[in-house]
């Protein structure tokens, strides 16, 4: 094994299957990972990323959230599929010119 230090802390460790990193990690540039790829949460792992199939998967209550603020959630809660938004919801053509269906809070629906 090599061991690479900063200030005295371990951060860098090369181990037999691959490296072991304490920290964080900064790029500059493209980076490109081949293989398959976790996140792991507080209790256990949330999203997968299976390179022999070429998908990310959100395993059950893992959310896909998206603006500044989380204000849109995409997730299966192990028995529905859920979107949640603390806005109105539209389905729309790639030129948002024309809406397909429209959502709003208390049950209208257009």
């Amino acid at each position: 094994n090599n061991e690479f230090y900063h200030n005295n802390v371990k951060k860098l460790e090369t181990t037999s299957t691959g490296v072991a990193i304490t920290g964080g990690i900064t790029t500059s540039g493209s980076s490109t990972i081949n293989a398959d790829f976790t996140f792991v949460g507080a209790s256990s792992k949330v999203i997968t990323f299976d390179q022999s199939e070429g998908h990310i998967r959100y395993l059950d209550n893992a959310k896909a959230q998206f603006g500044t603020q989380g204000d849109l959630h995409i997730y299966h809660d192990g028995t529905y599929n859920r979107i949640a938004a603390n806005a109105q919801i539209f389905l729309q053509n790639k030129a948002a010119n024309e809406t397909y269906f429209a959502g709003y809070e208390n049950g209208r629906v257009e």
